[in-house]
């Protein structure tokens, strides 16, 4: 019988396309007196502490893990007993911020320049950061998982204010929904405000140390409540940064008899924080409506593009149902199928943007319901890839007076077409002459073979759903440039996605028009 031998664990080995620039970096280690705690693997490193950290710890030593990815992710050093931003419960200093490019780690004495710099600005307090990741600061601290909240809720904002908060766990815990309305959120806890906050707290007892004896005493009788096993409970600190709000979320629970708070990342959800990713016309392009006709591929992705980056009102024209073929590359889910395709842009858009007002209409041919329906846009565009409705499309708004661009793909989505007409120099989309002796090159016919689908009247365009979202982004980019009274595009735009053997669209790229 074979005997069975256990191994001690022990971390793996670094992994690393250049070892002999760890292995020179590991020898100066040697040289300056530090000892590698895990061999055979020399991944972890502890030796005499940098002269300049002597003076926020009594710790005489330091430790330098070697990270996967070397040379280019940066080794991660811990030093006990320091307080400070940057640091967190486990004594990891952050040095350098995550993706830094400039390798300064790859000698001792770069790394060592680098702490001596982050000492300078730990001694002045990082005057120009603010540490808005607190959960990573908290032991132990709770992963995968993220909670949500209103951070703008949390009133009044005055030291020593507290309140009720409620949440409820979703998709199999792996979202906290936090809530200062009860409603049907079954968890329970406080919210507590608090100032003075030099860095974020790292266990319970430093989250205790920022209350006012009011809240102690909530804070307190929560965890007591816990401990007697009803149940979980939340805990939700904020304070005032110069940059905004900031807070922590903790989760109490009964672990071995007693009351165990763990951390979990807040991710606000305030207007503010999603407005910082909608880009830098968002102001401009909330007072502005856009009535988009066809919300089928391109319409569907063209429509939510626009939303996401801050349109007002978007009014949406279609007749069609969602189909199970649609939806490899429609905005809309499988469980939408049978849905009118507006509704279903209309759904993409409520349940991620808060700031945009969604219009229903029903295609038509209407002259009189079509003026009504472009009455009071900014822009209108067109996005059925129908070439007649197109071209009336243009005669009425040049007759109202509104602007219009259209995309459509041609050639299975070998190229797609932006036509824009809105300033005094574009010519209407319905009076452009195209052709060989024409400022407006000619899409040539293709031989492509017409693609069909039982139930469905109209050919399916085989494009890709890569160029479907690629016309629509830079359909999308031309509608604001326009909104926004740059005008950096001409009148005719044309994306060549795949080359034709005819010139000028034998070259991947844009075809202008002069």
């Amino acid at each position: 019988m074979l005997a069975v031998v256990r191994r001690r664990a022990v971390s793996p080995a670094v992994a690393t396309t250049d070892i002999a620039s760890l292995e020179r970096f590991q020898r100066e280690l040697i040289e300056a007196g530090f000892k590698a705690i895990d061999p055979p693997d020399r991944r972890n490193w502890q030796g005499p502490i940098a002269a300049s950290l002597s003076a926020l710890t009594d710790a005489t030593t330091m430790r330098i893990e070697f990270m996967d990815g070397w040379p280019y992710r940066q080794p991660r050093l811990f030093v006990d007993g320091i307080s400070s931003e940057h640091v967190n419960n486990a004594g990891e200093v952050c040095l350098w911020p995550v993706g830094a490019r400039d390798r300064a780690w790859l000698t001792l004495q770069g790394l060592n320049y680098r702490i001596d710099e982050w000492v300078a600005a730990a001694g002045a307090g990082f005057p120009d950061d603010t540490i808005f990741d607190a959960h990573l600061y908290f032991d132990p601290y709770i992963h995968p998982g993220i909670a949500t909240v209103k951070l703008r809720d949390i009133v009044p904002r005055r030291r020593g204010a507290k309140g009720r908060v409620y949440g409820r766990w979703l998709y199999n815990g792996r979202l906290l929904e936090l809530t200062t309305r009860r409603g049907d959120h079954p968890l329970t806890g406080r919210w507590y405000f608090v100032d003075r906050v030099s860095a974020p707290p790292r266990n319970f007892a430093e989250v205790c140390a920022l209350l006012t004896s009011s809240q102690a005493d909530s804070l307190d009788a929560g965890q007591a409540a816990v401990a007697s096993g009803k149940g979980d409970r939340l805990v939700l600190l904020v304070w005032e940064t110069a940059d905004g709000p900031n807070a922590l979320t903790l989760v109490q629970q009964l672990v071995s008899g007693g009351a165990q708070s763990k951390a979990i990342p807040t991710a606000p959800e305030d207007s503010e924080y999603l407005e910082m990713r909608a880009g830098p016309d968002f102001e401009i392009l909330q007072k502005k409506r856009v009535v988009v006709f066809g919300a089928g591929s391109v319409g569907s992705h063209l429509a939510v593009r626009l939303a996401e980056c801050g349109i007002g009102t978007l009014s949406l024209y279609d007749s069609d149902l969602l189909r199970p073929g649609n939806v490899v590359r429609h905005i809309g889910r499988r469980d939408q199928v049978g849905l009118p395709k507006t509704n279903v842009v209309q759904a993409a858009i409520s349940e991620r943007i808060p700031w945009t007002k969604v219009e229903l209409g029903y295609e038509t041919w209407d002259v009189d319901k079509l003026a009504a329906a472009v009455g009071g846009a900014d822009l209108v565009i067109d996005a059925t890839g129908n070439g007649g409705f197109t071209d009336l499309l243009s005669e009425l708004c040049c007759r109202e007076k509104r602007w219009l661009i259209g995309a459509a793909l041609y050639r299975r989505g070998a190229l797609g077409r932006i036509e824009r007409q809105a300033t005094a120099g574009d010519t209407p989309t319905g009076e452009r002459d195209v052709g060989a002796d024409s400022r407006y090159p000619l899409i040539p016919p293709g031989d492509e073979p017409a693609s069909l689908e039982p139930g469905c009247t109209a050919r399916v365009n085989n494009a890709p759903p890569s160029t479907v979202a690629a016309l629509a982004a830079q359909a999308a980019e031309v509608a604001i440039d326009a909104l926004t009274g740059k005008f950096s595009y001409g009148d005719d735009l044309i994306e060549v996605y795949r080359p034709l053997a005819v010139a000028p669209f034998d070259r991947v790229g844009t075809v202008r028009v002069e």
